[in-house]
């Protein structure tokens, strides 16, 4: 499978070069998430969601603190986890 981002044959080495934590469930659909530092100062929380095998849709979620940043995306993780989501690599 190539990856509709950057053209990359091994789309599991393309997610860790982003940073991206994957998520599946039932090989049906997908969440992702990870973070980047903000163009004007700050954090934000890229999260991915879709069927598999598309791009999906990406949602920002903007923090002043990387602690905040923090806190967010291990709720979100533990939320999917718990839906019964695995992670992929």
């Amino acid at each position: 499978m190539i990856c509709k981002d950057c053209g990359s044959k091994n789309l599991g080495e393309t997610r860790r070069q982003l940073g991206e934590q994957y998520f599946e469930y039932y090989g049906e659909k997908f969440w992702a998430i990870r973070y980047d530092d903000a163009p004007r100062g700050g954090y934000e929380v890229r999260t991915r969601f879709g069927k598999c095998w598309t791009n999906g849709t990406t949602t920002i979620k903007h923090f002043r603190l990387w602690a905040e940043a923090q806190r967010y995306m291990v709720s979100k993780k533990t939320e999917k986890l718990n839906k019964g989501y695995q992670e992929t690599y």
